[in-house]
C-alpha cells in the first residue's frame, strides 16, 4: 500500500516502458542537435594556417668522423688552448725562476732570499702537477674546497704546520695545457699579507700578452 493505492508490478513496468521510450526520443533529438552543431567551423577540426618564412631548404654536409679498422669512430683531436699565466709581485718581495723543460718554477721571498732559506710562497707551471700537501706530515690538511677563480677552476687546501704556520696550496687549471700550483706558508703576518696579495693577482691570459706591471711591483709571466 503506497499513498492509498496497491503497488502493482505491472503497472510500474508499463510506466518504465513509456519513460524509456521519452528518454530515447530526448537523446535522438539532442544526438541532431550535436550533429548540425558539429557541422559549424571549429578551429580545433580543421587546420589552422602556419606562418613560416619562405626560407630555402639547403642540404646539411655532414662528415662522418675517421673509422679505425677495428671499426670505432676515431675522434677528432682538440688541441690544448695556449695561453699566459701571470702574477704579480709586492716590491718587497724577491724571487728564483727555474725551468726544466715545460715545468717552470718560481720560489719567492720576503726580502732577500739567501741560501738554505724555505720560499713563503712557490709557484709551479707545467702540464702535470700534483698536489704537493697530499700525505705530507708537515702540511696537515684542515679544509679543502673547490671554485672558480677568476674565471679557472681552483682546488684548494689549507691547514697549519706543526710550528703553527698556516699555509694553503691553490691548485688552478683553464681546462687543457699548463695547470699552476700555488703553495705559500705564512711565518709572519708580513708573510701572510704579501702571499695573499700574490695569489690574489694570479690570472690566465689566452693567447694574449700578460698585463703591464701595476706600481710599486711587477709582473712575472710563466707559458
Amino acid at each position: 500500500m503506497r499513498g492509498g493505492s496497491v503497488y502493482s508490478p505491472l503497472a510500474a513496468a508499463r510506466w518504465l516502458g513509456r519513460w524509456s521510450g521519452q528518454l530515447r526520443k530526448a537523446l535522438g533529438a539532442a544526438g541532431l542537435i550535436l550533429a548540425v552543431a558539429g557541422c559549424a567551423y571549429t578551429p580545433l577540426v580543421y587546420p589552422q594556417p602556419v606562418y613560416r618564412p619562405n626560407l630555402p631548404l639547403r642540404p646539411i654536409t655532414v662528415k662522418p668522423p675517421a673509422v679505425t679498422r677495428a671499426g670505432t669512430a676515431k675522434q677528432p683531436a682538440i688541441p690544448p688552448v695556449s695561453g699566459t699565466y701571470s702574477f704579480t709581485l709586492p716590491a718587497s718581495v724577491s724571487g728564483f725562476k727555474s725551468v726544466q723543460g715545460r715545468r717552470q718554477q718560481y720560489r719567492l721571498y720576503l726580502g732577500a732570499g739567501v741560501a738554505g732559506r724555505k720560499p713563503f710562497v712557490t709557484i709551479t707551471v707545467a702540464p702535470r702537477l700534483r698536489q704537493v700537501t697530499k700525505d705530507d706530515p708537515n702540511f696537515p690538511i684542515t679544509s679543502q674546497a673547490q671554485f672558480l677563480f677568476h674565471g679557472l677552476r681552483a682546488r684548494e687546501w689549507t691547514g697549519y704546520t706543526p710550528a703553527q704556520e698556516p699555509f694553503t696550496e691553490l691548485m688552478l687549471s683553464h681546462g687543457g695545457g699548463e695547470q699552476l700550483d700555488a703553495l705559500a706558508v705564512a711565518g709572519s703576518r708580513a708573510e701572510r699579507r704579501a702571499a695573499m696579495a700574490i695569489l690574489e693577482s694570479i690570472r690566465w691570459q689566452a693567447g694574449a700578452a700578460p698585463e703591464p706591471s701595476t706600481p710599486g711591483g711587477h709582473t712575472e709571466t710563466l707559458r
